[in-house]
């Protein structure tokens, strides 16, 4: 394979372990707050604060994955 072609892989690798790993962190802490303050936990807007936690995921695991 070309060394662009290798990079690109390498790249698309990390990321997507990263995001896996982080994912795996955003639900934990997500569960975690749901069952620490669960009457306040419910008032909070849900779908605004899940694309927030997926869109930070993705953007933390690019980060780590551009250099």
């Amino acid at each position: 394979l070309s060394p662009r072609l290798c990079d690109a892989l390498m790249a698309m690798d990390v990321m997507l372990y990263t995001a896996s790993i982080f994912n795996l962190c955003a639900i934990s802490v997500d569960r975690f707050v749901a069952v620490a303050v669960p009457l306040r936990y419910n008032h909070q807007g849900g779908s605004r604060r899940q694309l927030l936690l997926i869109g930070a995921t993705w953007l933390l695991s690019a980060a780590v994955a551009a250099p």
